[in-house]
């Protein structure tokens, strides 16, 4: 076998070697929090008479409704908001804003890095630690990290064809319990109209 095969042969052999070993680290690396439902039986289920998601909650969310009028499209966006505390202080959040028209499936990264961005800028202080674009429950979709001094918000916004779904968390640094966290995200079911 010449060289010239021996080389490359061996080329691929080191590339195979080093994608194997990226993937068992990339597979391994991820924390992985186990949720023991049996802490949140007292949770509440919340199914809105809209029907557009159902989800789990500390306690009965409050609940409101605003209409925001568009100024460049006909109609108003209908933005519905539940917040529920926990008895750590922490606050859950779950916010549904139908749009008059359906969202582009092209634009649905411009559009998350949006709300995100609105997130973001909407209090002094603010400040974006991650961000990741990704797909749940099929609909495109970014998860966060904002902290602020000692508060902390850390969530996903969804897209669907007209809903942006937004849910976080609030806390203050160490005031949340990781499963909690995980458990009120997974709960988390979109149902887009």
């Amino acid at each position: 076998m010449s060289q010239t095969k021996l080389y490359l042969f061996g080329a691929l052999g080191g590339l195979v070697i080093a994608g194997i070993v990226i993937l068992f680290l990339a597979l391994t690396n991820k924390e992985t929090i186990v949720v023991d439902e049996g802490m949140f039986g007292s949770w509440h289920v919340v199914e809105p008479t809209d029907g557009l998601f159902t989800a789990v909650m500390p306690r009965g969310p409050e609940e409101t409704s605003t209409q925001i009028p568009v100024s460049d499209m006909d109609g108003s966006i209908l933005q519905r908001s539940y917040v529920s505390s926990d008895e750590n202080g922490s606050d859950y959040f779950i916010s549904t804003l139908v749009y008059p028209v359906p969202f582009r499936a092209s634009e649905a990264k411009t559009i998350l890095g949006g709300a995100l961005e609105g997130m973001v800028q909407a209090v002094d202080g603010n400040v974006l630690e991650k961000s990741r674009f990704e797909t749940y429950n099929d609909l495109p979709s970014v998860d966060f990290a904002i902290t602020n001094g000692e508060f902390n918000y850390q969530g996903k916004i969804m897209l669907g064809d007209r809903v942006l779904y937004q849910l976080f968390v609030a806390y203050e640094s160490g005031k949340i319990s990781d499963q909690a966290y995980v458990y009120f995200l997974s709960s988390f079911e979109p149902k887009t109209p």
